[in-house]
């Protein structure tokens, strides 16, 4: 080899050394102290993993109001949703600067007296930026730290310390060279207690695939009107087209890259709730094209007496999801389910008591029923009358025991034909009451 091949292959060398010393390029990152600057457009609401103080698991599955999933990673079991105070019911104490009464907080407590932190989150899909409220157990100072990965590559890691009170502090990050953020790690590095065992309220996201602000969709109607329905039943959509109890959802953009993500609708109030076999938004059609269209069917079964106001959330990825459905009810008193409605005596010799017909009441509602004393009307009077009785003042809800019998026997003084009614009350339900069934006889 020449002196000069000899040069040149060193000096190649050498460059291939120095390329492979050198490390990548970090990320851009921006931290974050003020939910404002986050500017995001996207949030994870952990109200989605339960009531106040529902058990979490080590690991769990969230999604965000604009669709993107994501997997929440504790070091063991016994942590908590919490809900701030004043609200109620609640379990985080006091409305601190940041935790606003009524969100719901991951609390990264265990069974024991410690906590279960680090909280690491990963996205299913890269994301440019996110952040939340953080504070820990303890009543005093805290130092936080926020570390953001690319895979296994961390992209960086800070510190934010809170005020001396230990109020909560909002701590973000932003990647200023796009969607490289795959998971971000909080975890707390100074505090009075265990250092384990923090609070994060709703999570703020920059996420890259929600569609643009000219992205919109369509829905109607905005309100639906149920007929009144009988507390505990269901009142169905109909399959007939239009049906007064289905939603149609449309996407009217005209450009190519504005479809649409449909997931399913949630809803505030659990007498609500989505008519599966009238709906073709969501499982159905997952994704809205332009021009395309789908439907949501509603069904409404209500748990409470009185009037029912709640509203539907169509959850999808366009720019001013999610779209909201009022939807109004009324709930009122159930109704007795009696059996038979007619009792036939046929023919019974004058001045003899007939045998015992019997007239079946069953309470099918969710509460209990109360009964007014029955009664009978008759053309002749005094020719029925009730021989038993074992319904009581209250009909129970509960299997078993919601059943009752009156029973009834026909006594002519005369022959010929005999009619007349055993009326029976529901004093809860006085649109429906007294109900009554026909009493048909003769004496011969």
């Amino acid at each position: 080899m020449s002196y000069n091949s000899v040069i040149r292959f060193l000096s190649g060398v050498a460059a291939a050394l120095l390329i492979a010393a050198t490390p990548a390029l970090a990320d851009s990152l921006q931290w974050i102290s003020s939910s404002a600057s986050q500017n995001s457009n996207d949030s994870i609401n952990w109200q989605q993993l339960g009531a106040d103080a529902s058990p979490l698991n080590p690991s769990f599955n969230v999604t965000s109001a604009k669709l993107l999933k994501a997997t929440g990673s504790l070091t063991g079991s016994g942590s908590l949703t919490a809900v701030v105070c004043p609200a109620t019911v609640c379990s985080w104490a006091g409305a601190q600067s940041g935790f606003i009464p009524g969100e719901t907080l991951i609390w990264t407590s265990d069974t024991g007296n410690s906590g279960n932190g680090p909280l690491t989150i990963d996205f299913a899909q890269k994301v440019a930026g996110a952040g939340a409220f953080i504070q820990a157990d303890g009543p005093s100072q805290f130092t936080a730290q926020l570390q953001a990965f690319d895979g296994s590559t961390m992209l960086g890691s800070t510190t934010e310390t809170s005020d001396s009170n230990g109020d909560p502090i909002y701590f973000g990050v932003n990647d200023s060279t796009g969607a490289n953020i795959s998971s971000i790690v909080y975890s707390i590095t100074s505090c009075e207690g265990d250092c384990s065992d923090f609070a994060i309220d709703t999570m703020l996201v920059n996420n890259p695939s929600v569609n643009p602000g000219n992205t919109v969709l369509h829905w109607a109607p905005h309100s639906i009107l149920f007929p009144r329905q009988h507390y505990g039943m269901l009142a169905a959509t109909s399959s007939k087209s239009p049906s007064p109890f289905r939603v149609k959802v449309i996407n009217p953009n005209k450009k190519t890259n504005t479809t649409v993500t449909m997931n399913t609708p949630s809803f505030d109030m659990s007498d609500y709730s989505v008519d599966p076999g009238t709906t073709t938004c969501g499982s159905d059609m997952p994704r809205l094209n332009p021009g395309q269209s789908c439907f949501i069917g509603l069904v409404f079964k209500p748990t409470a007496l009185g009037v029912r106001l709640g509203h539907m959330m169509i959850n999808d990825n366009a720019s001013a999801a999610p779209q909201i459905v009022t939807l109004h009810g009324v709930s009122i008193p159930p109704i007795l389910q009696r059996s038979p409605s007619i009792l036939m005596f046929g023919g019974v010799m004058v001045n003899t008591i007939s045998a015992v017909k019997t007239v079946s009441l069953k309470n099918n509602s969710p509460i209990p029923i109360s009964l007014g004393s029955p009664s009978i009307v008759a053309s002749v009077s005094g020719a029925f009358n009730i021989a038993s009785n074992d319904c009581g003042s209250t009909l129970s809800n509960v299997a078993g025991s919601n059943i009752c019998h009156i029973g009834v026997t026909l006594t002519p003084s005369a022959t010929g034909r005999a009619i007349g009614f055993l009326l029976i009350y529901n004093n809860d339900n006085q649109q429906h009451s007294p109900q009554q069934v026909k009493l048909v006889g003769r004496g011969k």
